[in-house]
């Protein structure tokens, strides 16, 4: 005889009687064992919401999405994982509430949002097999390109950065220019206002005109920068103007001249022995034809000047000062001692 004993129901509770067992079975069960599900016509209910629906082996409640258990009776919790597509979950006393990635949506983050039902505030919107992607102008971030970027972040690669209320402003590095300070400069936009520019690796690179400085040659030399280097600077409308010392020159009094002293002691050893008596023979020539040019023809000469040939009259007189005058200032040495025939 079969007893309790020998757990004979299947989905029941099993009682004991003097000639057999007798089995109360479970809500949705039936049969003498309890081992037969019943169909949803068999007064089956699913709670909260549930929907039942018959299948070769008996009924199946469908639960709605906060509930789990045979007849959708016992709520979920985070620990039964219910949100999708990588939602946050959070318990929030008997259920559950989900945080859904930027693409999706639904109460369990089972909806993929698309571009159609969605914008980008500051972007363009794609559609994706994931979902819409952002793709975001250079102010914004953010899935849904609603963040503003901010300075925190170091946008401006070569400049500083300022925060604004409509977003970041970048103030480039004089040799950067783009939205974010991201693009050199070259040449062909004419950075080097007064000089020759040089396109680089790094960057252009100015050689300026002689009164400009600065990396694009932007800034008048002005005399606090002392720019003369040998003479006196002064300021004017156009730059810098140096007044030079004696032995300098060149635009900013950088280029000397300095004149060596004659060594006559050596220079007497490249010469040669005659040339002095040369110049000697050279200037009493000179000196005799100038006594001929005033009228004078000397003829004998006891001191230093000659007499006139002649008579001695006024105009013989007048004829030998003037040679006299002549003999004295000159620099021929006269020896005085020997009469001249």
């Amino acid at each position: 005889m079969v007893k309790c004993s020998d757990k004979p129901c299947k989905h029941g509770t099993c009682s004991d009687h003097p000639l057999s067992f007798a089995c109360t079975c479970d809500p949705g069960y039936k049969g003498i064992v309890c081992d037969t599900r019943k169909k949803c016509s068999e007064g089956i209910t699913c709670q909260n919401g549930g929907t039942c629906q018959d299948g070769p082996n008996g009924f199946r409640c469908q639960c709605s999405r906060k509930y789990k258990g045979e007849f959708c009776d016992n709520p979920l919790t985070c620990s039964d994982s219910p949100c999708k597509n990588g939602g946050l979950c959070t318990n929030t006393g008997s259920s559950f509430q989900c945080k859904c990635p930027p693409t999706y949506t639904g109460t369990d983050c089972e909806k993929v949002i698309l571009c159609s039902s969605h914008s980008c505030l500051h972007g363009t919107c794609t559609d994706t097999p994931s979902g819409f992607r952002c793709l975001c102008d250079e102010r914004h971030t953010g899935a849904k390109c609603d963040q503003l970027v901010l300075c925190s972040s170091n946008p401006c690669l070569h400049g500083t950065c300022t925060d604004t209320p409509s977003g970041f402003i970048c103030a480039c590095d004089v040799k950067y220019t783009g939205f974010k300070c991201d693009q050199l400069i070259p040449c062909k936009s004419n950075p080097c206002l007064h000089g020759t520019c040089t396109d680089s690796s790094s960057g252009f690179s100015c050689l300026c005109d002689v009164k400009y400085t600065g990396v694009k040659c932007d800034q008048l030399i002005t005399c606090t920068s002392t720019p003369c280097q040998h003479g006196t600077c002064t300021d004017s409308p156009t730059g810098f103007v140096c007044t030079c010392d004696s032995t300098y020159a060149g635009y900013r009094c950088d280029t000397g001249f300095h004149l060596k002293p004659l060594d006559v002691e050596r220079t007497k050893e490249y010469l040669p022995t005659w040339l002095p008596y040369l110049g000697y023979a050279l200037l009493t020539t000179a000196l005799v034809a100038g006594a001929i040019a005033i009228g004078c023809i000397c003829v004998k000469c006891c001191r230093p000047f000659c007499v006139s040939k002649g008579n001695d009259d006024d105009d013989d007189e007048n004829r030998g000062e003037n040679t006299r005058r002549f003999a004295r200032n000159s620099v021929l040495p006269v020896n005085n001692s020997q009469p001249v025939n």
